[in-house]
């Protein structure tokens, strides 16, 4: 193995494994002369927690009514100072624990722990609900438009009632 660098799989060494590196003299000849291999002294590795990290909240949001996501961390030691919201995944938000979302879209937070240590989020989707209307009339009149209608939540729909000749209109039942 003749190389400067090495490198395993992350999840190859765990926090408090000791690395020796051992440096092998196998060319002879020429300027090289072998001395012996030389090992170095211990290497304490030291394996910095990562955060975890979830989005809690309503996953509705309503034309410009803010709701609240908060992202829920944990850390085994030290403790988590930053914080990235993202929608649809472009940055939005400042350095908080709490996102106070107006669109509807995909959003992830990233935690960040003092040791420079990131975790991002499953994504938690908010919708714009919509909600069925459906408009009908009695025998004497009619209601335009009529029949169902799919309404954004925040959004207004109009109607026009039309009562045949010699009849007017008493009451409108909206439930």
């Amino acid at each position: 193995f003749n190389s400067i660098t090495y490198s395993c799989p992350a999840d190859s060494l765990l926090d408090g494994d000791t690395l020796r590196c051992t440096l092998l003299t196998s060319l002879v000849g020429g300027c090289i002369q072998p001395i012996g291999d030389v090992t170095s002294n211990p290497i304490l590795v030291k394996i910095n927690p990562t955060p975890t990290v979830s989005i809690s909240g309503l996953t509705t949001v309503c034309n410009g009514v803010p709701t609240t996501l908060t992202a829920n961390t944990t850390i085994t030691s030290g403790s988590v100072t930053t914080y990235q919201w993202n929608l649809n995944g472009s940055a939005v938000g400042t350095n908080s624990s709490t996102y106070s979302a107006t669109a509807a879209g995909s959003y992830t937070v990233t935690a960040t722990s003092n040791n420079g240590c990131t975790k991002v989020s499953l994504p938690v989707a908010l919708t714009l609900p919509k909600f069925p209307i459906v408009a009908s009339s009695g025998p004497n009149g009619h209601i335009t438009p009529s029949g169902t209608d799919s309404i954004s939540c925040g959004n207004n729909a109009t109607y026009t009632f039309t009562p045949n000749a010699g009849y007017t209109i008493l009451t409108v039942t909206v439930d």
